[in-house]
């Protein structure tokens, strides 16, 4: 077996994994949730699936660095490869009983995004892509949609956690793109939300307050699905400065509706 399927597979086995998990244990007891910072929450499902995960992946390569969310086991930054792992995107939604959750898996060699899984355990859909080899969807290959324009787009954004800072220019943003795309949808877990653009389910996507392990995963789906990433000024400095995902067409039409508001807070 090639290196990468071998890094594919065993990515793909500790979601599947955390994910069985989550699914078997959320029924027989309470949910408890805890707050890390305002509107950014944390459950004792998402220490539990990361422990997990990490356990998985620090078994069979255990001189790879790991950067996960909660911490958990984040080790040897410096090494070649690094895993980065969210272990439930969509905490808020898992919390409140709404199944639009993922576990999101990245592996970078020397800062390369090389593998990408993000899994839904709820439909079991499981999103897979390695560098040059393509994206696909439960086994399947996928491709992000032809543009045709934004006024015939779907677009998926999700609200910033730091809706304080930033709720006056977001409100804008989200304004003048409802009135300029055919629909703009909010659906809570980035990383599953870019998996559905990466696929061809929707148009294109945009957001401000990301960090790496909302978007390691996803940013590698939409390349190999055919599709560019940028930030919201146009740049590669996300997702520091935001994050945009679509075709090149669709991208830059995101970016020229909202880049008179983002500009007032990116720079």
């Amino acid at each position: 077996m090639p290196l990468s399927e071998k890094f594919l597979s065993v990515a793909a086995e500790a979601a599947r994994k955390a994910g069985r998990h989550i699914i078997s244990s959320r029924s027989n007891v309470d949910i408890i949730v805890s707050e890390k910072r305002r509107n950014d929450l944390v459950t004792q499902f998402d220490i539990e699936s990361e422990k997990i995960i990490t356990n998985h992946i620090n078994n069979h390569f255990p001189e790879h660095g790991i950067l996960a969310e909660e911490g958990i086991l984040n080790k040897n930054g410096t090494a070649e490869y690094l895993w980065i792992i969210d272990p439930i995107d969509g905490t808020e939604n898992f919390a409140n009983g709404i199944d639009h959750f993922a576990i999101s898996i990245a592996l970078k060699q020397s800062g390369t995004t090389i593998i990408g899984v993000i899994f839904n355990p709820v439909s079991e859909e499981i999103f897979t892509s390695i560098k040059d080899k393509g994206s696909f969807l439960n086994g399947k290959r996928i491709h992000i949609r032809e543009f045709n324009k934004i006024e015939k787009s779907i677009v998926l954004t999700n609200f910033p956690s730091k809706i304080d800072t930033w709720k006056e220019v977001y409100v804008k943003c989200f304004r003048d793109m409802l009135n300029k795309c055919r629909n703009l949808k909010s659906f809570g877990a980035a990383s599953l939300d870019i998996s559905y653009v990466a696929s061809g389910k929707a148009d294109g996507f945009f957001e401000f307050d990301l960090k790496l392990w909302d978007i390691a995963a996803a940013e590698l789906l939409i390349k190999e699905a055919g599709g560019i990433v940028t930030d919201c000024l146009g740049g590669k400095d996300f997702p520091k400065n935001g994050f945009i995902a679509g075709k090149d067409q669709m991208c830059n039409s995101i970016k020229n509706v909202i880049s008179n508001h983002t500009k007032l807070i990116f720079r």
